[in-house]
């Protein structure tokens, strides 16, 4: 339930002002209440998001996403203290399940690395034995490529260097403290904010984006990555016309939803004919930051993703 915990604490149970259900379900339900990690936090942000739409007018929901994800003035992945992940923590993924997960993911990114290049009956041990770059985004807690790592230890993997995608501090911090035996220091003037040794003794990077990566034989792997980017949304009213929805405030000053008056730009250039032509399809959304993602990586060796979602409520989604 990510996108529940990344929006829960801003607003209250209102008609319209579900967009924690909204983002997590694909559509429009209520009655999903839970306590905020940090109040004074939520509380800030709260504020700044209040006078940003003063200002500014409606936001998207992908803004409000963003702002609600990534803030530094509390955002849900930028807090620090906050428990996250986990049996304890807002939600759970396969990697603290079980470490079965990333032995098998470490054995797929093992075979792909030595395959390539190799003809169908060579043997794999004798295929591409150059250096490699193994290459996750949004790594949470760390704990996949600590299986990762430990399991291409055991199959003496040497030539392999780790590039994690992070743009929250407390998680960097965090998958330091799993993967590495000593913290380092943030760095400047090189494309990596960080780098470090991991216990399995591989070089490690961190990056705040993908494209500072450095243009080399690179496997990506992201899991439960993309469910956790911002979304575009949009309603069909009862006439048949597309509308973007907003995050604004109502009369008494607090979060609500509303719906453009019409079709705008994002409505007119987002949204498939097929779609349109699909009555039964009354919501839609799209992420734009994921497309974004997935056009950066598509010319890459090797890529794999791990995503699970839902098909009720009739709901379309990209």
């Amino acid at each position: 339930m990510r996108k529940l915990s990344i929006c829960k604490s801003l607003f209250n149970n209102q008609k319209y002002c579900s967009i924690c259900a909204a983002v997590t379900k694909r559509s429009y339900t209520e009655n999903h209440e839970a306590k905020p990690s940090s109040k004074d936090y939520s509380n800030q942000l709260l504020h700044f998001i209040k006078q940003k739409i003063n200002l500014n007018g409606p936001m998207s929901v992908a803004d409000y996403m963003r702002l609600t994800a990534s803030s530094s003035i509390g955002g849900y992945y930028s807090r620090h203290g906050s428990k996250i992940f986990g049996e304890k923590g807002d939600f759970i993924t396969a990697p603290e399940l079980t470490q079965i997960f990333g032995e098998l993911v470490g054995v797929w990114c093992y075979y792909e690395f030595k395959n390539t290049g190799t003809s169908f009956h060579t043997e794999i041990l004798s295929g591409h034995n150059e250096e490699w770059q193994l290459v996750e985004n949004g790594p949470g807690t760390g704990q996949l490529m600590f299986d990762i790592t430990r399991t291409l230890r055991q199959l003496k993997e040497t030539k392999v260097s780790i590039h994690l995608v992070e743009t929250s501090d407390a998680l960097l911090n965090q998958q330091e403290s799993l993967l590495c035996e000593q913290p380092s220091q943030f760095v400047d003037g090189k494309p990596y904010v960080r780098c470090n040794i991991t216990k399995n003794n591989f070089p490690i990077y961190w990056y705040r984006n993908v494209d500072d990566i450095p243009a080399k034989f690179s496997i990506f792997i992201s899991n439960e990555f993309l469910d956790a980017l911002p979304v575009n949304q949009f309603k069909r009213d009862a006439k048949g016309k597309w509308h973007e929805v907003y995050v604004n405030l109502d009369k008494d000053d607090k979060l609500c939803f509303m719906l453009s008056r019409s079709e705008n730009l994002h409505t007119f250039g987002l949204l498939p004919e097929e779609i349109r032509q699909d009555l039964s399809i009354k919501e839609w959304e799209i992420s734009i930051d994921a497309g974004t993602y997935i056009n950066q990586v598509i010319q890459k060796i090797a890529a794999i993703v791990i995503e699970f979602s839902s098909t009720e409520d009739n709901v379309q989604y990209y």
